[in-house]
């Protein structure tokens, strides 16, 4: 009879690599720039979202394009804003281009003149990423007008609302470093309808650049937790919300460490390949996480032998900020009267 047995979850976990966030898409950098909602009647879907470059007169597929926040456009917070603690830092894309400060200048904007009934919104419907999100508009006389914020969840009342034909700038805010993928989706009314048009989610893509050299642990770690936080809570082995997942493996899955759940962890399972079976691990990868290494691996003999990594793709599921990837072992169950499985996260020494 053939026995299969799961060796449990482990973690290595020394950090690794230092944080090295180069990309292959062109960035916006220092422009000015807007998100912006196109109208096409004869497209299939008539309203969409994209970047526009408005310094050259460009416009990129949100696939296409990076947008950034430099080290420079690090503060530090006051007392009495809705953005964290005295002194805690906050990185900011300004509604004002500041002289002598070269910055993105980034703004919302539509076409569609004459074609709709009031102004067209754009709702933040999704964000992934190592921190909260913001954007707002200072009034002139002191005073925050609030539009977007995911401290306290995301729903229907984080929009902005940009009138046809309109460009209106906002301060965009990120509570620290590392890379983000911010969802919107755009909707408006045309003229002698009643039914919204409403486009298709768009996901944009910031990197917000720290100020010196971080990891991307150390990145996700500083998401959660306050500066100062003992290792026995914030460090790689610790488990602070007691669900027999270390904090790498949360890292790992892109789970919230200090929230107790059953979801989200690696899986295993047999999957059919031609006539043969074989062990199988589905979990999710990080795609930010460049300093961890996936090691789902199997072997005949629980206390000798070499393990084989599995390294036989099954199936890879693509979202922007993580992908959900099934591997499979490469001896078929058949071939085996016992085969022992593990599944390892590693933070490498550099």
């Amino acid at each position: 009879m053939r026995t299969i047995r799961f060796v449990s979850l482990l973690g290595l976990l020394t950090i690794a690599c230092w944080l090295n966030a180069q990309t292959n898409l062109p960035s916006l950098i220092t422009e000015h720039a807007d998100i912006r909602i196109n109208y096409n009647p004869t497209a299939v879907e008539p309203l969409s979202l994209m970047v526009r470059n408005d310094d050259q007169g460009v416009d990129y597929e949100t696939n296409q394009i990076v947008l950034v926040a430099l080290e420079s456009s690090e503060v530090t917070l006051p007392p009495g804003t809705p953005f964290g603690e005295a002194g805690d830092p906050l990185w900011v894309l300004p509604q004002s281009r500041p002289p002598g400060q070269a910055v993105l200048f980034l703004g919302f904007s539509a076409s569609g003149a004459g074609v709709f009934n009031g102004s067209l919104t754009v709702r933040l419907t999704k964000l992934e990423g190592p921190g909260r999100f913001y954007v707002w508009q200072a009034h002139e006389f002191g005073g925050l007008n609030l539009k977007m914020n995911s401290a306290d969840g995301i729903d229907s009342s984080d929009k902005v609302e940009v009138l046809a034909a309109g460009h209106d700038h906002y301060n965009w805010g990120f509570s620290t470093s590392g890379v983000y993928c911010v969802t919107f989706q755009a909707s408006g009314t045309r003229v002698g309808e009643t039914q919204p048009l409403v486009s298709p989610e768009a996901t944009f893509v910031f990197h917000v650049r720290p100020l010196g050299i971080v990891t991307p642990y150390a990145l996700w770690q500083k998401a959660h937790w306050l500066q100062g936080t003992d290792a026995s809570t914030n460090g790689p082995a610790a488990d602070p919300d007691n669900d027999s997942l270390s904090n790498a493996l949360e890292y790992a899955s892109n789970l919230d460490p200090n929230s107790f759940s059953t979801n989200g962890r690696p899986e295993f399972s047999f999957v059919t390949n031609g006539q043969d079976t074989y062990g199988a691990f589905t979990f999710t990868r990080v795609k930010p996480a460049t300093d961890l290494i996936y090691e789902p691996a199997a072997r005949s003999q629980l206390n000798g032998g070499s393990w084989e990594v599995m390294t036989n793709n099954v199936s890879v599921l693509e979202e922007v900020y993580t992908e959900t990837v099934t591997l499979r072992d490469s001896t078929p169950s058949s071939a085996s009267s016992s085969r022992f499985y593990r599944f390892r996260v590693t933070l490498p020494d550099p």
